[in-house]
């Protein structure tokens, strides 16, 4: 059970708490079958829940290169093309190391995302 901040402890002991959250170690969440780690959830952090779902068949598909995915992002996206290139990059490292499994289970664990992105995920991973 996590443990529960009370905002009207003094102000040392609130300070306590956020000194100790920058020591926890990383820990997946429960609901995950398999752990992940922290470099995975910062590539995909990178890439954006959101933009990894919409584009994850692009970034799986060996034939897709960089500037055909920057083509269709740039279309839909308003993202600078050093943004673009650095959320391909990550999305395609992701892939690459064989997590885009993984990277789908997060995101459904996730409640960054909308509902429309959580059940393309969920047919995503269905087809992996």
């Amino acid at each position: 059970m996590p443990k529960i901040i009370d905002f009207s402890a003094p102000e040392d002991e609130f300070e306590s708490i956020l000194d100790m959250e920058d020591e926890m170690e990383f820990q997946p969440a429960p609901e995950l079958d398999m752990p992940f780690s922290k470099k995975l959830l910062d590539e995909l952090n990178t890439v954006g829940f959101k933009v990894f779902v919409e584009y994850y068949k692009d970034f799986s598909d060996p034939d897709s290169d960089e500037a055909y995915i920057m083509q269709l992002m740039s279309a839909k996206e308003t993202y600078e093309e050093s943004v673009c290139q650095e959320k391909i990059a990550a999305a395609k490292s992701i892939i690459a190391q064989g997590l885009g499994r993984e990277a789908l289970q997060i995101i459904l664990c996730s409640n960054k995302v909308d509902s429309k992105t959580v059940q393309l995920a969920e047919i995503l991973l269905q087809e992996e």
